[in-house]
């Protein structure tokens, strides 16, 4: 059996940050916020990283960024 192993960059934040810095990045207003309770789930990237792993991106501003940056080229 193997098992599974559920992972995080090494800057975790809440979905409204990261849809609210995309939304800055592209000028756009906002996304409406929903009232939902925070479902305070902790993970830690720390076993992947012991192993050797190195991220490409270290936060979703960096994945996201360069995503960003590629659909401006021509």
């Amino acid at each position: 059996m193997s098992k599974t192993c559920g992972t995080v960059d090494d800057c975790p934040v809440l979905q409204a940050e990261v849809l609210d810095w995309l939304a800055e990045q592209l000028a756009l207003a906002p996304v409406p916020k929903t009232n939902t309770a925070p479902r305070n789930k902790r993970l830690s990237n720390q076993a992947i990283k012991q192993l050797g792993y190195v991220f490409k991106y270290p936060s979703f501003k960096e994945g996201y960024g360069g995503m960003l940056e590629m659909s401006k080229e021509p």
